[in-house]
């Protein structure tokens, strides 16, 4: 399936008219801008709505990206949610404007040798233009600066064209195209000269100054400007009746007027990809102006700013005719060159005799400047420490080049433009190991290939030091290579070939940091971590967060921690390469002292449980209070870091803060986060990780001792076992329940009775559930002070709707409603006002049950609960569609899946999406039904969700006998009985035997 925006949104491969609704189609061209990256939130509500934000902007966006989803189904087109935002998965050369930038910048590098072939290659890439991009969206955003920047891009493409027809000899074929263009882009001068040029050459020479005589009206009269100086120029070169003919951009290097250095390293054989860097670097190095271009590459050793920076100037050296120049400025060693020495072997090289060398910096810099004066040099700065030894090297007049690489982002060179450096991408990688080893060693092992690269953490260094090892080793296998650099432990090791070596380029960056800035990366490679905030290395190093901050930002500059944005609570994330960190670690272990590390390590996790406790009050939603285990909490800077938004925190958070339970951290900090986690679980409804965390620490708190820390774990398991059955959750809960006791924990032990409670009512011992309730609210204390107290009150009245006592089970629903209210526990408010809605709905009183459903869904909504959230509204949807209100049925049940899916909870989403399948049969909608309900049964049978399965299979087999397809229909019916007597739900059994006899009857 392919993609066109570079004219009105076309989806090849798709029906038209399928994503008609405009919202839709403004999101796709969003996602579609960016493929494959997280499309922030705030831009797509821009993109949507303008200034004029829905007030629950998250939901309104999150029902665009539901409906979109809906347009894809059937189709290998994904709308991924991410924490901040949203993605497209879809590979960018299936959009035609990817598929335009990169031919572009191919062209663009072809046209400094082949003007023929990169005239065809902008010429196929000019086509896949058809109109005005993104025409018919109705966006503020996209018709006011999106699409007049991808114009932009159109037409600098166009010029380039132009330039290499224009090479070709070939002008008249582009005259009546310029004509045109002249009059849509009235101010595009380069445009202009190419029209003057066309047009002379062709012999209408009149035209020609006629059409310089038209812009310089327009520019004198509507923008006050004269013609830019190279137009001046090519109007007198008419008058003097130059052919005008261009030169092609390569030529032989010319010596005619001085006969100059050529100092360039030689450039790699096998250099790879980079073709974007690489065109936009010579693009910035020949572009003419009144300034000299300075370009600096920054990035971190090993990523290949130099072979860049090389093989960029071996590109335009042509242009520079009067001499190359380069040095090694060593900034990344003890002993940085001295800019006076390099400046007195630059003016050796271009020809001054060493006696009349000055010795003052400033006159060397004033002399150098004057030699270069009206020539065409390009200099090349290779590995620069910082602005002060750039400066006195930099030229002062137009006409030379200057490209600088530095580790350190030169952001206070003035007038420089800065370019980052980043590792290779996977594809990258790949390319660069096969065109080393060879396509046949790389067909042969491919995914030992990728597992090479993802382990060198695509560094280009770390994969040219991989693939000379197999290149040098010709029996070492590829999976060989990968198992070796598998182990954290040797990895540095292994990259070493010759005198390329991974941790020498590593440790040259680490030499030049100040102390504390060494201390700092050294601590920070011993967190296991994808990344982190600065409060972490505040609480790492035992320095203010201010301190912090600005030590991780003379890392950032140096290119040895990377800045990778900012989350959804206004922290910038910090995080380390793979290498890096393995060296940083390396360091650590040699000069700190064990007690040192512990101490380290302790406080931050410290400050990460603080962090997670207060996050899971802000959040509020456990359903049994926290226990705490008495332990320090020196954080103080919750309210600044959370800035409010514990989901969002704990999003950004969840991974690291499982990393440490999972991870063995020294108790009691593991089981206490493990602790803090469980509301944010079970909001998000993350019920694996929940599990896995609690499993990991329990282990670790039985190995070591810890009978509290046991008996929380425990309790955490039960709660979170209920869900798939009575057998777990009775053993964790009756385990939980007898440690408490023997510890004395009344709290303690009321939860885990509370959950005992909950275990034998789903094996319907309901007069034994009663009595763990009775004692668990006894054990608690006063009433409606304790969450247990409530959580019992909740099953109590499930007990009674189940036993027929509806008073009893609505006095329990008041009691919880008028306690919850009471304490401000605002998710268990909401929970009654559904469970309120059950009990009107078993009685019939429909208006009733729809209010109370309503109000709960609210509450949930304001709660932003996904799993509550999406239960209520099944239930208002199943209310609807008993009454034969089938629109509203089928609005509400969509709904609800899109509260769902908009975290990727498909098991929350399962029971609305079989519902809305019962509305497709009422309806009618025979076909459509049995499509989703043939994905539904696939589904529970990959997940072995047997339970749902004979519903499920019912459903379809009254859509296929719908469809005729009446023998399938049998088919399914038959599995469905099965399943229901297995299960013991003789009911469902006997349905089916009469559908199966009525089939039977008409067949007969």
């Amino acid at each position: 399936m392919d993609f066109g925006i570079l004219g009105p949104l076309e989806i090849i491969g798709m029906p038209s008219g399928t994503i008609s609704a405009g919202r839709q189609r403004c999101l796709l061209a969003m996602l579609l801008l960016e493929p494959g990256q997280v499309v922030p939130l705030e831009r797509i509500a821009d993109a949507l709505w303008g200034e004029q934000w829905p007030d629950t902007v998250r939901n309104a966006v999150q029902v665009v990206v539901s409906r979109l989803r809906r347009s894809f189904a059937g189709h290998p087109v994904q709308v991924l949610a991410r924490a901040n935002g949203y993605l497209i998965d879809v590979a960018p050369e299936r959009v035609d404007l990817h598929r335009f930038r990169a031919s572009v910048a191919k062209a663009r590098e072809l046209a400094w040798h082949d003007d023929a072939a990169a005239a065809e290659l902008f010429q196929r890439a000019l086509g896949l233009w058809r109109g005005a991009p993104l025409a018919g969206i109705e966006s503020e955003l996209i018709s006011e600066r999106i699409a007049p920047a991808l114009e932009h891009e159109r037409v600098g493409a166009l010029l380039d064209y132009h330039d290499a027809v224009l090479r070709l000899d070939r002008a008249a074929e582009l005259v009546p195209a310029l004509l045109a263009l002249t009059h849509e882009h009235p101010f595009e001068q380069r445009l202009w000269a190419q029209l003057m040029i066309a047009l002379h050459r062709t012999g209408r020479t009149r035209d020609a100054l006629a059409a310089y005589r038209r812009l310089h009206r327009r520019l004198t009269r509507e923008l006050g400007l004269e013609p830019m100086a190279e137009l001046r120029a090519l109007e007198q070169a008419v008058l003097r009746g130059e052919s005008l003919h261009h030169q092609p951009r390569v030529r032989a290097p010319r010596r005619d007027a001085f006969d100059g250095p050529a100092q360039l390293p030689p450039t790699v054989g096998d250099f790879t990809g980079r073709t974007t860097e690489l065109a936009e670097l010579v693009r910035t190095l020949t572009a003419a102006g009144e300034a000299v271009p300075v370009v600096t590459l920054a990035g971190q050793g090993g990523v290949g700013k130099t072979t860049l920076a090389v093989r960029a100037a071996h590109l335009v050296a042509d242009r520079f005719p009067d001499g190359q120049l380069y040095v090694d400025l060593c900034g990344t060693q003890e002993e940085v060159r001295d800019p006076a020495r390099v400046l007195a072997n630059f003016l050796l090289s271009l020809g001054v005799d060493g006696g009349a060398i000055p010795d003052d910096l400033a006159d060397r810099s004033a002399l150098f400047r004057s030699k270069l004066a009206g020539r065409r040099v390009l200099v090349l700065l290779d590995n620069a420490a910082g602005e002060d030894q750039v400066r006195p090297l930099l030229p002062g007049s137009a006409g030379c080049a200057v490209v600088v690489t530095s580790r350190a982002r030169l952001s206070g060179l003035e007038g420089g433009r800065a370019l980052d450096v980043e590792v290779f991408t996977p594809e990258q990688a790949r390319a660069f190991l096969a065109g080393v080893v060879g396509q046949d060693r790389i067909d042969a092992e491919p995914g030992a290939v990728d597992e090479i690269a993802r382990l060198c953490g695509y560094l280009p260094l770390a994969v040219r030091v991989a693939a000379a090892k197999l290149v040098a080793r010709s029996r070492l296998g590829i999976g060989q290579l990968a198992a070796r650099l598998a182990g954290e432990c040797g990895r540095l090791d292994e990259l070493v070939a010759g005198d390329l070596a991974v941790r020498a380029s590593l440790a040259l960056g680490y030499t030049g940091l100040r102390q504390a800035e060494q201390r700092a990366l050294r601590l920070l490679g011993l967190l296991d971590v994808t990344d982190f905030a600065s409060w972490v290395c505040a609480a790492l190093l035992d320095v203010p967060a201010a301190e912090a901050e600005s030590t991780l930002e003379a890392l950032v500059d140096v290119h040895l921690v990377e800045d990778v944005g900012t989350d959804v609570c206004g922290q910038t994330r910090y995080r380390l390469h793979d290498l890096t960190r393995l060296f940083a670690r390396e360091r650590a272990e040699e000069t700190e002292s064990p007690e040192e590390i512990t101490a380290a390590l302790g406080r931050a996790r410290r400050a990460w449980l603080a962090l997670a406790e207060a996050a899971d009050d802000l959040l509020d939603n456990r359903t049994l209070e926290r226990i705490s285990g008495g332990h320090d909490r020196p954080f103080t800077g919750e309210p600044e870091v959370l800035g409010g938004n514990a989901a969002g925190w704990f999003d950004v958070e969840a991974r690291n803060l499982q990393a440490i339970v999972t991870g063995g951290a020294s108790m009691p900090v593991g089981w206490q986060i493990a602790e803090a986690l469980v509301g944010y679980f079970e909001y998000r409804v993350l019920g694996q990780d929940w599990e896995r965390t609690h499993l990991a620490a329990l282990q670790r708190c039985e190995a070591e001792g810890d009978r509290l820390g046991t008996a929380v774990l425990l309790r955490g398991l039960a709660d979170r076992a209920w869900g798939r059955g009575s057998a777990d959750c009775l053993r964790y809960a009756r385990q939980a329940e007898q440690l408490f006791a023997e510890l004395g924990h009344d709290t303690g032990r009321a939860q885990a009775l509370s959950l005992l409670g909950l275990g034998l009512r789903l094996e319907g011992a309901y007069d034994e559930s009663m009595a763990a309730y009775a004692e668990s609210r006894r054990l608690s204390g006063e009433q409606g002070k304790h969450r247990t107290t409530i959580l019992s009150l909740i099953n109590e009245s499930i007990i009674h709707r189940v036993r027929g006592e509806a008073d009893q089970a609505l006095r329990c629903v008041l009691e919880v409603r008028r306690l919850a209210g009471a304490i401000g526990f605002a998710r268990a408010e909401a929970e009654a006002w559904m469970r309120l809605g059950n009990l009107r709905q078993d009685r019939r009183q429909w208006d009733e049950a729809v209010d109370a459903y309503r109000t709960a869904a609210a509450g949930f909504r304001r709660l932003d609960h996904t799993g509550f959230h999406t239960l209520t509204l099944t239930h208002l949807g199943d209310l609807h569609l008993r009454t034969g209100d089938l629109a509203a049925a089928e609005d509400t049940l969509e709904q609800a899946v899109e509260v769902a899916q908009h975290y990727r909870h498909h098991s929350t989403s399962f029971l609305p999406m079989e519902l809305l399948a019962a509305v497709h049969l009422e309806q009618g909608r025979y076909d459509l039904a049995a499509a989703e309900l043939t994905g539904y049964v696939a589904e529970y049978r990959e997940r072995r969700l047997v339970a749902r399965l004979p519903g499920a299979l019912a459903k379809l087999g009254r859509a296929l006998q719908g469809t005729g397809r009446v023998a399938e229909a049998v088919e399914a019916w038959t599995e469905a009985r099965a399943l229901y007597l297995e299960l013991g739900d003789r009911a469902g059994a006997t349905e089916l035997d009469e559908l199966l006899g009525g089939i039977t009857e008409s067949t007969a």
